[in-house]
């Protein structure tokens, strides 16, 4: 049996967490297309799943990073939008694929970057539809209003992965004093 859900993240640990809590259930994930979920019921199985942001780094590596998480008995599910969603069978026993802080930190410095990257053009689209919007008097006045909102919209949501980010970040280095 197969279900599909609509679900919209800011959060990938939140959506990781998500995903586990439907294999707990019984709902294994099989893709992921603009928000919508599908999964499959097999109430014989459970799995970890495990997202990983590998954008950024060339083809070759990345191609290489995939083939050395399939020989480690790790899947892959899904590639999509720089994104890799893994998982492994929970009977294995959980595994990670950051096990220190220092590469915990390091990935989430890595996302950082990409989301504050990705920030800026948006902002900027959004304030010259905004202009475009207000100096004309044609019908594409609206379709400059309606980009401008999508921009801003979209800006917010990356600005509040961005701080969550940060907060995850500060919380390991917090985690990193402690136990060094």
């Amino acid at each position: 049996m197969k279900k599909t859900i609509y679900r919209f993240f800011v959060d990938d640990a939140k959506e990781e967490a998500w995903l586990n809590e439907m294999s707990a259930q019984g709902w294994h994930f099989q893709k992921m297309r603009l928000c919508f979920y599908t999964f499959v019921k097999d109430e014989s199985q459970q799995y970890i799943y495990r997202l990983e942001l590998i954008n950024g780094q060339p083809v070759k590596e990345q191609k290489e990073y995939i083939t050395f998480l399939e020989d480690s008995g790790i899947t892959i599910v899904q590639q999509f939008g720089g994104w890799i969603y893994t998982r492994k069978n929970a009977t294995a026993g959980s595994y990670e694929l950051f096990s220190d802080y220092t590469s915990k930190i390091t990935y989430t410095k890595k996302e950082l970057k990409i989301s504050a990257f990705s920030l800026f053009p948006m902002a900027i689209l959004g304030i010259v539809n905004f202009i475009n919007a207000a100096n004309r008097d044609d019908n594409f006045s609206y379709v400059c209003l309606l980009t401008a909102i999508l921009c801003m919209i979209a800006s917010i949501l990356i600005i509040l992965s961005t701080y969550q980010l940060y907060q995850r970040k500060k919380a390991l280095e917090k985690q990193q004093q402690l136990f060094e």
